[in-house]
Parts: C-alpha cells; structure tokens; sequence
C-alpha cells in the first residue's frame, strides 16, 4: 500500500477520534457543542481506534514488506551448498538487503549472500565492499591474484553478462571472492581460512552459485561496476 495512504489512515482515525470526543459534549463561554448521541459516538471512536492501529501497523511493516525476505532468499541457496554448510539470517545485513550466513562445520569456508531489492543497490553495494577502483583485471586464479586484488565481469552465451567478481586477501590472509549475480540482484561472498588455497577455493567455490529461475534477462543497472 502507498505510503501516503498508510499516512491518511492515522490522520482520519486521529480525527475520528477527535470528533468523537468532542460529540461527548463541550460547552465553553463562548462555544457550545450539542452533545452526540451514545451509539454513534462508539461507533465513530471505534473506527478511528481500528484506522489509527492499522495505519501504524502498516506503516511499521511497510519496509519489510517492500523489501526482500528471507524465504526470498533462501530459494536460491543451493542445496549442494546447505549439503554441508550450516545457513542461518544474518543479523548485519546490508541497508535495504536481507542476508544468509553459511558456514561449514569446521570453521574454514564462510559465505554470505545478500538479496537487494534491486539490481542497482547490488552494484553499490558489490563497488563498496571491494573497493573496485584498488583492483586490477584479473582471471582470480593465483595467489598473487588474490594479493593483488582482481576483477572481471563474467557471462555466458545465453545472458549478456551474469554479474561482476572481485577476489582478494583478507587482514588475516585468507581468501575472499565477492560476486553479484545479476538474475536475481544477489551478492555472493565467500571466504577461504587457508591463503595458499587457491585452486581448493575455486573448487568449491561453484557450489555458491545461486539457483533459481529467472524470467528475464538479467537486469541492467544504470551505472555498471566497471563505471564506478
């Protein structure tokens, strides 16, 4: 429901009530309300309270309802993923996203997936956490890759372009790939304990790829990674 309407329904419940209130009668020096009948003033009173607490409710749940959900995004977790990892909500997810956390059960893969709810608020966010502009075009395959800092965007025959991947080192010299996935506005982030690595990292790193089918093409954002 537009926000405006949400708003429209407390200012009337307000005035209902109001209106209410004043048909218990006033009488003042200068100004004298007749006073509203019983059965009409409880009806009034109580479509105000019933448009006052709808509205609210409305209002308070009107982000998560135009946001994405969890059950959104765990639809595109692939099972071979859950197979052997453990994916709960995250807490600290990106403004405006939701957010899974996987982990395996030794400590030594992690990975996040952030659903946007629009194919732009991915790319800012994607451009954020990588810091594109201190990464050079890179295919990600070696350890001095990853040191480095790489990029590159990726596709196939049957999409123009599926999304963008950066890889680096981490404070802790482990790994990290971030990548978006343009058919459903998701970013991928997943982390290796061990910096030597690469090639294991890589091996599972397709286990991450988000499932599902999309409808269209994969969305075009209006100012693409490589331009900011």
């Amino acid at each position: 429901m537009p926000l405006a309407i949400e708003i429209l329904l407390v200012i009337v419940g307000i005035l209902l009530l109001a209106l209410a209130l004043i048909g218990s009668g006033i009488s003042r020096r200068l100004m004298t309300i007749p006073r509203m009948h019983k059965w009409p003033r409880i009806i009034i009173a109580f479509l105000g309270i019933v448009m006052i607490v709808g509205g609210g409710w409305l209002l308070m749940t009107s982000d998560e309802k135009d946001g994405p959900s969890y059950a959104d995004l765990k639809d595109h977790i692939p099972s071979t993923l859950t197979s052997w990892m453990t994916c709960e909500k995250h807490s600290e997810a990106p403004e405006g996203a939701v957010e899974a956390k996987c982990t395996s059960s030794d400590g030594a893969q992690t990975v996040y997936y952030s659903l946007f709810p629009n194919v732009n608020s991915m790319q800012a966010f994607y451009a954020k956490s990588v810091t594109l502009e201190d990464l050079t075009e890179s295919e990600c395959s070696s350890v001095e890759d990853f040191q480095t800092g790489g990029k590159y965007s990726y596709g196939n025959d049957e999409f123009p372009v599926l999304g963008d991947l950066a890889c680096q080192v981490g404070n802790d010299e482990s790994l990290w790939v971030t990548y978006t996935d343009r058919r459903f506005n998701i970013v991928v982030e997943a982390n290796h304990a061990k910096p030597k690595d690469v090639s294991g990292f890589n091996d599972w790193l397709s286990d991450t790829t988000p499932v599902g089918s999309a409808d269209s093409t994969p969305a075009t954002p209006t100012q693409t990674a490589a331009q900011q």
